[in-house]
């Protein structure tokens, strides 16, 4: 299993409980900062979609902000949630 995705299960086990509410907004700040590379921003986005996917909440607004801000020059795939 890759990284992305033990993140995206731990934040899915997580945060319905109210644990680890942090970890979104440091995957949304890995996408959106002015120094993550390309590689750590696809990833963020990777494990930000895998949560959106299992956990049906608020959370899917926050990929698809995310997703509509995203410059469309920076060459990161753009998954579809839901």
């Amino acid at each position: 299993m890759p990284a992305v995705q033990c993140v995206a299960a731990i934040a899915c086990a997580e945060l319905p409980h109210n644990q680890w509410p942090e970890v979104i907004d440091g995957l949304v700040h890995h996408v959106t900062g002015e120094q993550a590379v390309e590689k750590l921003k696809e990833a963020s986005l990777d494990a930000i979609g895998y949560i959106c996917e299992d956990i049906v909440s608020p959370w899917a607004s926050v990929y698809q902000m995310v997703m509509t801000h995203l410059p469309s020059h920076s060459g990161l795939h753009k998954r579809v949630v839901l």
